[in-house]
């Protein structure tokens, strides 16, 4: 027998604060409820690991903001411990340039990695300074607060993916703008591009096109985006945990009859440079795109890429959920026995399990309002 993964019960004082900020809150119970549940239990990694996984600490916020998530296309599933010691990668050249191109910004762009205290997004929250400090983890994204500018942060974080890469280039994809950048040289001049176009750039989605670029961006065509550490050398229990949880979702992607896309190697979507209309309407016309994707669950496609380390392997299983809306959603301490849950909650009904979450990207909703994370 298994002694059960017990996780503590989030604080009724961080719900209500949830709640009043608008983060859409699900109500189901995330751990097994059953007290004669055998060793195969699907709410648990097995007794070594169980020991080994934090349940006690606070797991909202955990997460740090950011104004961009970057996946880098490996091919792989494990990665040198540090993937910035590996000079040779791609992940290495963009945080290199991306780094000497935000040196090279005004201050007042360089914006801290947390939203300041009196900040826009603050007030419209209705937080206090104390209050701030207990919603550390629900963070404003660069798609959705459009008069939240100022409080919006200017670190990108970097990961590699295992989603495929050919011998002469490779693809990125780029959170919460919800696109993927392919035919990628891993080079100091076309990344420096790619940089200034798509990541320096305060266009929101489409970036600064440039219809003569030998790359291309296209808009991901994906219900959700799920991003799973697998990261072996940096600590053993995300690559234990990472295809647990990925044969759950393709069990629970089967069932609802969607497709899963593990490759990102053949997407069939107009290049955004190929719109050929000014900046305003394309940013209109890919976000009607992408509304046209999250509505279509008859036919929905799920992406599923294994990625580097994303912060806190004590609270392995960890898994990101990226929505077409420009939303995000880090859940901790994930087991094979919640991927039904985070289908059912979260990627059908719009629902945050709060005793998962570790953090979100545009994830409030007006006080009041009963839209949930999947709708527009």
């Amino acid at each position: 027998m298994v002694s059960h993964i017990k996780r503590p019960q989030v604080e009724a004082t961080i719900l209500a604060q949830l709640k009043a900020q608008g983060v859409p809150l699900s109500s189901a119970s995330s751990e097994c409820q059953d007290d004669a549940c055998q060793e195969d239990c699907d709410f648990s990694y097995g007794r070594a690991t169980d020991k080994e996984i934090d349940q006690e600490s606070k797991l909202l916020g955990t997460v740090n903001a950011y104004a961009r998530l970057v996946v880098c296309s490996t091919g792989a599933s494990d990665w040198t411990r540090d993937v910035m010691d590996d000079q040779s990668s791609l992940a290495f050249t963009i945080e290199a340039q991306y780094s000497k191109q935000l040196k090279a910004l005004p201050e007042r762009i360089r914006r801290p990695a947390k939203p300041r205290a009196g900040s826009s997004f603050m007030q419209k929250l209705g937080l206090s300074k104390a209050a701030e400090e207990e919603r550390s983890g629900v963070h404003p994204s660069l798609v959705r607060e459009s008069d939240g500018d100022e409080a919006l942060p200017s670190n990108v974080t970097i990961l590699n993916g295992s989603h495929l890469s050919t011998p002469s280039s490779q693809s990125v994809l780029i959170f919460p703008d919800y696109k993927i950048i392919t035919r990628v040289k891993n080079e100091p001049e076309p990344v420096a591009d790619l940089v200034q176009r798509h990541l320096v750039s305060t266009t929101r989605r489409t970036g600064q096109l440039d219809p003569a670029s030998h790359e291309r961006s296209q808009p991901l065509p994906y219900l959700v985006t799920m991003l799973v550490c697998s990261h072996k050398r940096r600590d053993k229990k995300c690559s234990i945990a990472a295809p647990l949880l990925i044969d759950k979702i393709k069990e629970e992607c089967s069932h609802e009859g969607w497709e899963v896309d593990e490759h990102l190697d053949e997407i069939d979507e107009k290049p955004i440079e190929d719109y050929a209309i000014d900046a305003e309407q394309t940013g209109a016309a890919v976000e009607n795109r992408l509304r046209e994707i999250s509505e279509d669950t008859r036919h929905a496609r799920v992406a599923v890429v294994k990625c580097s380390h994303i912060g806190g392997h004590r609270y392995a299983g960890n898994v990101i959920l990226a929505f077409p809306q420009g939303t995000m959603v880090w859940y901790g301490r994930v087991t094979p026995g919640d991927i039904k849950q985070i289908f059912e909650q979260t990627i059908k009904n719009g629902k945050i399990i709060p005793d998962l979450l570790r953090g979100g990207i545009g994830i409030t909703r007006a006080p009041g309002c009963v839209k949930g994370l999947n709708e527009w």
